[in-house]
């Protein structure tokens, strides 16, 4: 079972005939399908890290992964969004487009 997240140019998509926008887009390959996403905004995010890291009870990464998987899907083949044995890589691939940029904390 291959799975892969890239950074892709411009493009169209021969098989799904769709337009991938310029800027970051990410594609997610499982099992020959393709999905292509947009880079989360901070509404997905928030909700995402919201089952990734819950206050209360444990973590839900499969399904942190499907919100982003939906929320920034562009197209693709949509097999991946109804077939389980495709949607939990593809989504596990999705939260890791979240960005992880570093930050300090220094008082003064």
């Amino acid at each position: 079972m291959a799975k892969k997240v890239e950074k892709t140019a411009p493009e169209k998509d021969a098989k799904t005939a769709i337009e991938i926008p310029a800027g970051t887009v990410y594609t997610i390959e499982v099992e020959g399908k393709k999905a292509y996403l947009r880079k989360p905004d901070r509404h997905t995010v928030e909700a995402a890290l919201g089952y990734a890291m819950p206050i209360q009870g444990r973590p839900q990464y499969v399904r942190a992964g499907e919100i982003v998987l939906l929320g920034c899907w562009l197209g693709g083949d949509e097999e991946i969004k109804t077939d389980d044995d495709l949607l939990v890589p593809a989504a596990m691939q999705a939260f890791q487009t979240i960005s992880k940029t570093a930050a300090t904390l220094k008082k003064n």
